[in-house]
């Protein structure tokens, strides 16, 4: 009889603790978490940029940072996303893409920002992956991921200039491919200004390629 109480008081206790990590796992982030996050997603947006050299357009880019909640891998936790995609021309080569992503976890106890390799990575332009140009692939020195497209046949530039909207879509995991996230970049921000920055960077690319004689 005392063996059964003891083994009732245990399983209540584990009752008990069960309850609780299930309260605190469903309860909603503390403030000083969400005030955190809310200062976060009011820094985020992106931007259009390029280059000249001589006169001419050389080089241009998205860059991008956004924040998000990751339930999937990090409990919750504020994520930021930083990086950038980019195309630069040079006369007599084929063009080259870059994209650049460092995900950063926030510890909302320390406002600690903790960089993660991404595990996965590709860009994809109108629904289409582009690794199949990948050219290099490392580790940034921030702690991110950088990847070199080699636009070989240019069929990455032709898909930019074709007529029409336009998307670019960067697929991520940062737990080791057990869950993957699309961010599509022209969605960080409003529509109007998503419409403007894409339309600047769609006239950069239309005037390198008018400088480099690429027909769509």
């Amino acid at each position: 009889m005392k063996r059964f109480n003891v083994l009732l008081l245990l399983f209540s206790m584990l009752l008990c603790l069960n309850e609780a990590m299930s309260a605190e796992t469903n309860s909603p982030p503390p403030a000083a978490d969400a005030a955190t996050f809310d200062y976060l997603k009011s820094k985020q947006g992106i931007v259009c940029n390029n280059t000249t050299n001589d006169g001419q357009i050389s080089s241009a880019g998205l860059s991008f940072n956004c924040v998000y909640r990751d339930y999937s891998a990090e409990k919750g936790a504020p994520v930021i996303l930083s990086g950038s995609f980019n195309v630069m021309y040079t006369k007599g080569k084929v063009p080259y893409y870059s994209l650049k992503m460092v995900p950063s976890v926030v510890l909302a106890a320390t406002s600690e920002v903790n960089a993660r390799y991404p595990d996965y990575l590709d860009v994809m332009i109108n629904g289409q992956s582009i690794s199949g140009y990948k050219d290099i692939d490392n580790k940034a020195v921030n702690g991110g991921r950088l990847i070199g497209y080699a636009d070989k046949d240019l069929v990455i530039t032709r898909g930019l200039l074709k007529g029409g909207d336009f998307d670019i879509v960067i697929r991520y995991s940062i737990d080791n491919g057990a869950h993957y996230n699309d961010l599509r970049i022209f969605s960080i921000v409003s529509a109007a200004d998503s419409s403007l920055t894409k339309g600047r960077f769609r006239t950069c690319i239309n005037d390198m390629s008018d400088y480099l004689g690429i027909v769509p």
